[in-house]
């Protein structure tokens, strides 16, 4: 074979190693391409399974939470005005009294009566646990304070700024179980008398503002804790504001209560992206 011949076969031999070695890399980059794209799936499937049951375990604390407070109420406010209004009957029914204090009795009873009404439709909304979402945020966080500032105990204010829209149910549901478990923790351990909340809706973000007028604490002191003697509540708290892709900051002194300040996205955040 000629030299012009032995040329053509080492450049058909070259050019069917290259077109190979071109093939074997196109492969592996398609390969790795195709595994990068199936863990990504992957990831946001388990991301997204996550966050439906965190949310899923929100909505289920916030059911106990409610029903944890009707019974209080019922206990504490409903039986003792049902005892006081079987004690005005059996008064009605067992002593000899005059027209005119006859009707005082009836009177009281029926305000009696008109207040245990009023403590029924408050539980009854409660029960309710489409409440957030048949009527919005706002009106949860009213029913809250509502409901606290009936005890008598404290006194409460709900502030809005700006015009309401939804940040879609779940994230409602989240930041409704963050502001009882914040109001929850004022009653039990800040000897707070006063609790707000205050929301202001912006056009790209809104910001809710949580605070007491209790004893307040040293966050320097918190925050050399560690993770296990920090509380649990303060965890779940940080943790489901992250959860729905919002911040948060913490304020608080010694003797000037506690301020929580939580900043959420207008648009509902798709932990799948």
């Amino acid at each position: 074979m000629d030299d012009y011949g032995n040329e053509v076969v080492v450049a058909i031999i070259a050019s069917t190693m290259l077109v190979l070695a071109l093939f074997s890399i196109i492969t592996t980059i398609l390969w790795q391409s195709q595994k990068r794209r199936s863990e990504y799936f992957r990831k946001q499937q388990l991301l997204k399974a996550e966050y439906e049951q965190e949310v899923l375990k929100t909505q289920l604390e916030t059911q106990n939470h409610t029903l944890q407070q009707i019974s209080a109420e019922l206990h504490d406010n409903l039986g003792q005005l049902l005892t006081i209004v079987r004690m005005n009957l059996n008064v009605l029914e067992e002593d000899p009294a005059s027209p005119k204090q006859i009707t005082q009795r009836i009177i009281d009873t029926n305000e009696l009566v008109a207040t245990i009404l009023q403590y029924v439709r408050s539980m009854s909304k409660g029960i309710d646990f489409g409440f957030v979402e048949q009527y919005g945020l706002l009106d949860a966080y009213r029913h809250e304070l509502n409901r606290i500032n009936q005890t008598g105990r404290f006194k409460t204010e709900l502030l809005v700024r700006g015009e309401q829209y939804s940040l879609g149910f779940d994230n409602e549901v989240v930041l409704l179980r963050i502001a009882q478990e914040f109001l929850a923790n004022s009653i039990k351990y800040s000897r707070a008398t006063a609790m707000r909340i205050a929301v202001t809706y912006q056009a790209d973000y809104v910001e809710i503002t949580l605070n007491d007028n209790g004893v307040g604490m040293d966050l320097t002191e918190v925050a050399r804790r560690s993770m296990l003697a920090s509380g649990s509540g303060l965890r779940n708290i940080r943790r489901r504001i992250e959860m729905i892709g919002g911040q948060h900051e913490l304020h608080s002194k010694i003797g000037e209560g506690v301020s929580l300040i939580i900043t959420v996205p207008a648009k509902r955040q798709d932990p799948t992206g």
